[in-house]
């Protein structure tokens, strides 16, 4: 959102909610405008904006579950949300599953660390590498099985990475 603007060119965007074609403004006040990216001088587009979200669903745990990934594209770089997982273990591997083509990282197997707590224990940094739309969680940086019982803690996380 951008309260006012001042020698700014708007092509095919919005401004308060209504689709614009080609608008120049050179001292102007606008309540919303809404982009889906950014475009300087030459006409190259510097990006693409994307907010959105999946049902990433969850195994390793003696209920189904299902949880709510959000996320925000732009360009090529992805941020990611994940929810809080804590249910009681039945397997020795933890995966969320469901990751659109559209936000998959340009490196297969990305790692990255998320707190995690193994059978009621302290939390410690575990490992969460996401490859081909999967992640899969470990209860160490050693990559290390989970135990197969007794509560299995996921603690919610934020990553960054790029696309191809």
């Amino acid at each position: 959102t951008v309260n006012t603007l001042s020698n700014v060119a708007i092509s095919g965007g919005s401004v308060n909610g209504s689709p614009v074609g080609n608008v120049t403004a050179s001292t102007g006040a606008f309540t919303t405008v809404t982009a889906t990216s950014i475009q300087f001088g030459s006409g190259t587009v510097l990006s693409t904006y994307t907010e959105s979200s999946y049902t990433g669903t969850v195994t390793g745990y003696s209920t189904a579950i299902t949880k709510t990934i959000y996320y925000t594209k732009v360009g090529n770089i992805v941020v990611l949300e994940t929810q809080e997982i804590a249910a009681t273990s039945n397997a020795t591997t933890k995966t969320i599953t469901g990751a659109p083509a559209s936000i998959q990282p340009a490196t297969a197997n990305k790692r990255f660390i998320a707190n995690v707590s193994d059978n009621g224990g302290a939390y410690v940094p575990g490992m969460a590498i996401f490859n081909g739309g999967t992640w899969s969680i470990y209860k160490d940086l050693a990559g290390s099985a989970w135990t197969a019982s007794g509560t299995a803690v996921i603690e919610d996380f934020h990553v960054s990475f790029t696309m191809a």
